[in-house]
């Protein structure tokens, strides 16, 4: 594709080549027209000019495709298949995740509880202490 092309193709012409039938360009689903539908809105939304200006806005149509999918997860980006091994800038986009201030929460969470799991666990080891010179008391009597 990148020959045919002239350059590395976007994520979006990947998603366009992996998804519409090559025999009439329909889209293979409707979730794949949906993507398709939405990427276009966006790309609109997002060169609008700027207040004052009458120039569009510059638009990384990469940048786009990412947040349209929802974003990098686990080193994947859906839509665009085996091809993702040949964009060595996938790692730059998975900040651009609208699921990343999601993450950081989850993260602030999940440390809270690891911490008072400790907590838990300090408590009850000094239980089992308590315990066991009750029991050894006991014992003794």
């Amino acid at each position: 594709m990148e020959q045919s092309l002239g350059k590395k193709p976007t994520y979006y012409e990947l998603f366009i080549r992996n998804h519409t039938k090559r025999s009439d360009g329909s889209f293979v689903n409707e979730k794949a027209k949906a993507l398709n539908d939405d990427f276009i809105r966006l790309r609109e939304e997002m060169s609008q000019p700027e207040e004052g200006s009458s120039e569009p806005r510059p638009v990384d149509d990469n940048e786009i495709f990412v947040k349209n999918v929802g974003g990098v997860k686990k080193s994947r980006l859906y839509g665009i298949g085996s091809e993702i091994s040949t964009y060595s800038s996938i790692a730059s986009f998975s900040g651009t995740s609208p699921a990343t201030g999601h993450n950081h929460e989850l993260e602030d969470k999940l440390q809270l509880v690891q911490e008072e799991n400790k907590l838990l666990r300090d408590q009850f080891k000094d239980l089992q202490d308590q315990h066991q010179k009750i029991q050894e008391q006991n014992q003794k009597m």
